[in-house]
């Protein structure tokens, strides 16, 4: 009974730290949780102009290059803010790391929830633009949560290996921002994966958010689920389940001296 208490009593810790993140991001603003639509809606609409109404992209199929960008963007927006988040969870949480009790690999996970809480509202974009475009609902969007999923653990999974590095190296965060913003030209959100030259095709299969973007587009747009795509879905979850492991590991070996270290 013990375990289960326990088990019952961390599951509302990170309930609450995942609202106390929600309601701190955009805290003294006019504007509050409004933001949380604003932002992502903001960024659809200056890729539509520039790519839509300016250059009349298309996507590779002939769809709207509209289409084709915001189911890309949806997963990688997720990932982008989870990893993010996790970056300085520990070192501005001093408070509770300090706590003897307090079990800090919560902190990282609260900030997977709450950027989930965020996806959900772009994913509630993105199925209106295509509602717009008059796109066809079918059942193959379930497996969006498939790859919901397989993008949340390798975010978990990097959160935990940047935010114990952060306690200790204080210039991870400023390198990890720059790698995710190389990370985001080398996935296919903007452009299609036809574009790239035959060579390029292990960094395709070897990068997981190419897994991910190309999953959500599969199950959103073209009616395919997960399962057609078995050997990438393999390659993934090896990276995947070796860097929650790593970063499980190194979060646990560092975690003794964080308190002294904040």
């Amino acid at each position: 009974m013990s375990v289960l208490r326990q088990e019952i009593a961390q599951r509302e810790l990170v309930i609450a730290l995942t609202r106390q993140i929600l309601r701190s991001r955009h805290v003294g603003t006019a504007g509050g949780v409004l933001w949380c639509f604003a932002q992502p809606v903001a960024m659809v609409a200056i890729y539509w102009l520039v790519f839509s109404v300016g250059f009349k992209a298309r996507g590779p199929a002939g769809e709207p290059f509209i289409l084709f960008f915001v189911t890309g963007l949806a997963p990688w927006l997720f990932f982008n803010d989870a990893v993010t988040g996790s970056i300085g969870s520990v070192v501005a949480n001093p408070h509770l790391v300090k706590k003897i009790v307090f079990p800090t690999e919560l902190l990282p996970l609260a900030h997977v929830l709450s950027a989930a809480v965020i996806h959900v509202v772009v994913v509630a974009i993105t199925l209106v633009v295509m509602a717009v475009y008059r796109v066809p609902f079918g059942v193959t969007i379930l497996g969006t949560v498939y790859y919901f999923v397989a993008v949340a653990t390798l975010a978990l999974g990097l959160g935990w290996l940047v935010a114990g590095l952060q306690v200790l190296f204080r210039d991870v965060g400023q390198i990890v921002t720059v790698l995710l913003g190389f990370w985001f030209w080398l996935t296919p959100v903007v452009w299609p994966p036809s574009l790239l030259p035959p060579e390029f095709g292990v960094w395709m299969a070897l990068n997981p958010l190419s897994y991910v973007a190309q999953g959500y587009r599969d199950c959103l747009l073209h009616g395919v689920w997960p399962a057609a795509q078995p050997i990438a879905g393999l390659i993934f979850w090896g990276e995947a389940l070796v860097l929650l492991g790593v970063g499980a590991a190194l979060f646990r070996r560092l975690k003794p001296g964080f308190a002294e270290a904040i």
